[in-house]
């Protein structure tokens, strides 16, 4: 169906407690325009990708007291907007470092969410696990973010090690490419953000020279502790010595 721009009455922007999508009855978030016969329509101007919105704004349609609390917990809210200005969440990213635990286990869940509405491509935020299950549950969350997890690993050899064409040994960088792969079917554009395939990474070799390096400091230690004990016992001989001659 096609709408001429002069049959544009309004555009605005809403923030999704206005309208929902005619067919899906979805949450609607983004730009709007309405036409002269008062009908609502998704985007700024009409296309082919524009579809019929209902206004759903005296329906009594907020969100629930718990999905409030979720909002007030994860800091979320949104500047106040105006038609020529795309929402800032202030969501803030955490940084994820490994544990012990996890380099013992050799992996570790990488939790990514992205805004439904954005401009940008690589506009991906990482977050805690507690986040991110906050976030899963609540429908009114889902509405506003894109949601994704995969492994991300840690150690063993940086690239696939094969046998006979027969992979035998996954590697850290072949390995964390399939994983974001995989969850780019849920977030795409998500290899645009993470691109340092061995972040965090502790690689067979780098694991080896680390136990050297341990062991020699061992080592090290335990023959400073053995000289320093010979060392006091000769001279506190020594000085018994030197007192009994004095007699």
């Amino acid at each position: 169906m096609y709408i001429p721009i002069s049959n544009i009455v309004e555009i605005n922007y809403t923030d999704g407690f206005k309208f929902a999508v005619e067919s899906t009855q979805q949450k609607y978030i983004g730009y709007y325009h309405k036409d002269k016969n008062g009908n609502y329509w998704s985007g700024q101007t009409h296309t082919d990708l524009s579809v019929r919105l209902i206004d759903i704004s005296n329906n009594g349609d907020t969100l629930l007291n718990n999905d409030v609390t979720k909002l007030n917990y994860l800091n979320i809210g949104y500047d106040k907007l105006n038609p020529k200005v795309l929402p800032n969440t202030s969501i803030q990213s955490d940084f994820i470092y490994p544990t012990t635990q996890d380099y013992i286990n050799g992996f570790f869940i990488r939790y990514v969410i992205k805004p439904v509405i954005s401009s940008q491509l690589n506009d991906f935020i990482e977050i805690t696990n507690t986040k991110y299950s906050t976030i899963i549950q609540s429908n009114d969350l889902l509405v506003l973010y894109k949601p994704t997890s995969f492994i991300w690993k840690l150690t063993g050899p940086l690239y696939d090690v094969y046998r006979n064409n027969i992979r035998i040994m996954p590697g850290i960088i072949d390995s964390n490419k399939r994983s974001i792969a995989e969850a780019e079917k849920f977030i795409p554009n998500l290899s645009l953000y993470f691109t340092d395939l061995i972040q965090f990474n502790k690689s067979q070799e780098s694991l080896k020279t680390q136990e050297i390096q341990t062991t020699q400091t061992t080592q090290t230690v335990q023959t400073t502790q053995i000289i320093q004990s010979v060392s006091t016992t000769q001279t506190i001989g020594g000085t018994q010595s030197s007192q009994g001659s004095g007699y």
